[in-house]
């Protein structure tokens, strides 16, 4: 009878084969919800600014750059061609950048099914001028955000 004190090379072979093939399994798991979470985090920015443009608006919360001049509302703009959004603030009919923010690579605006690229709240009114559906696209999924005609963000 042989005494066998390790392992044989095919044993070390097969160990090894079963880690790398759950290692890729893991790898393509990690890409695939990381390339998910990156466009849900694109969704979350978005909708936050839109919130924001309109809690500020209701609480007629006016910048320093406008001055001395009436604060009318607040006025999220999408531009579809450069994948970016811009809040300003629009006092005494003139526009105030506050923040500009781009999309990151690989996730955009959806151009043909997105119904509004101006999203304007006025100061008090609980409500929205140019309620619509934003689509962004990224990694073959799409997020939708609404803003309705009362200024709700979903």
């Amino acid at each position: 009878m042989r005494d066998s004190l390790g392992f044989t090379l095919l044993e070390i072979i097969i160990v090894f084969a079963v880690i790398a093939i759950l290692s890729a399994i893991g790898i393509v798991s990690f890409v695939s919800y990381s390339r998910v979470q990156s466009l849900q985090t694109s969704a979350s920015t978005l909708s936050s600014t839109l919130s924001l443009a309109r809690s500020r608006a209701i609480s007629q919360a006016k910048p320093t750059q406008c001055g001395t001049q009436i604060l009318n509302g607040y006025k999220v703009l999408l531009n579809t061609a450069s994948n970016s959004y811009e809040l300003d603030a629009i006092c005494s009919n003139f526009s105030y950048v506050i923040q500009t923010q781009k999309l990151p690579a690989n996730i955009s605006f959806d151009v043909l099914k997105t119904t509004s690229t101006s999203f304007y709240f006025p100061v008090i009114v609980n409500g929205v001028i140019g309620a619509g559906t934003i689509y962004l696209n990224g990694y073959g999924n799409t997020k939708a955000i609404v803003v309705d005609s009362t200024g709700d963000i979903r």
